[in-house]
């Protein structure tokens, strides 16, 4: 499970892809008098085959980027029928509409007339069901990390040799990781620090996956146990997060990272 986790993003983004290519050749196959292989010999298929595959895949990334910052409520506990409301609305709807726009951009710079109604009727439909795929493998995705979560935890807790820590202590009990100076400093809940080895940020990292207890950036990890209170710099968009007691001092996020720390911070905390 562990190897799959690490690599689970890989593999889902190779199944995108090869979503995105046989849709493309679907849709542009479908309704041809040429067969499935002989429609490869007409003028132009390779140029629209590769404008459809880029789009799909576009609509693919939309998708799981629209769904990501509901990831955390998901790993939580089992979603509400509105909250399930809303997570088809995100990552359907959205995107649906996404799809329409791109075909309205495809037949203008094609110097073609859109017809709404025919692209509802012939095409949408097509695409709508790809829609649905890249959506499922986002759920899929969802469940995979919530398992590993809920029921892999003393499995994490407890597997010292895959983070290489020392074999007397357990990465759980460190509320904050900050590598400094080719050095991970890692500070537990009561204050005390412990200097571990430069990889173990990278392997604390992959073995935590996105269990919604930890945040984690390039250069730290955090609990969210010992985070104190948040405040927005007041010469920039970045974020300082404060740290309880006896933890010392203040994390510095990145403007770029606030949005998600903050729908993070915020669903967990009215857990």
């Amino acid at each position: 499970m562990q190897r799959f986790y690490k690599r689970r993003r890989t593999i889902f983004n190779i199944f995108r892809m090869i979503l995105s290519l046989l849709a493309a050749y679907t849709i542009l196959w479908y309704g041809e008098p040429e067969g499935f292989l002989e429609i490869i010999g007409e003028p132009g298929f390779i140029k629209f085959f590769l404008i459809n595959t880029i789009a799909l895949y576009l609509l693919a990334l939309s998708v799981g980027w629209l769904m990501k910052m509901r990831r955390y409520l998901f790993l939580q506990r089992n979603l509400s029928a509105k909250e399930w409301l809303l997570l088809f609305i995100r990552g359907l709807c959205f995107p649906a509409s996404l799809a329409i726009v791109f075909a309205m951009i495809y037949f203008n710079l094609e110097g073609k007339s859109f017809s709404l109604s025919n692209y509802m009727k012939v095409i949408f439909p097509m695409v709508l069901m790809v829609i649905v795929c890249f959506f499922a493998l986002e759920i899929f995705s969802f469940f995979i990390q919530n398992n590993d979560v809920r029921s892999g935890e003393d499995t994490v807790n407890n597997d010292h040799r895959a983070n290489q820590l020392d074999p007397q202590h357990n990465f759980m009990q460190y509320y904050l990781m900050v590598l400094i100076n080719r050095r991970v400093l890692a500070t537990d809940k009561n204050g005390e620090e412990h200097k571990l080895p430069y990889t173990t940020l990278k392997e604390v990292k992959e073995l935590i996956g996105e269990d919604y207890r930890f945040f984690s950036t390039g250069s730290w990890i955090v609990q969210f146990e010992a985070i104190a209170d948040t405040e927005k710099d007041s010469n920039s968009r970045a974020l300082r997060i404060y740290l309880k007691l006896p933890l010392k001092g203040h994390l510095h996020l990145h403007k770029n990272d606030v949005r998600y720390f903050q729908q993070w911070y915020n669903t967990v905390k009215e857990q």
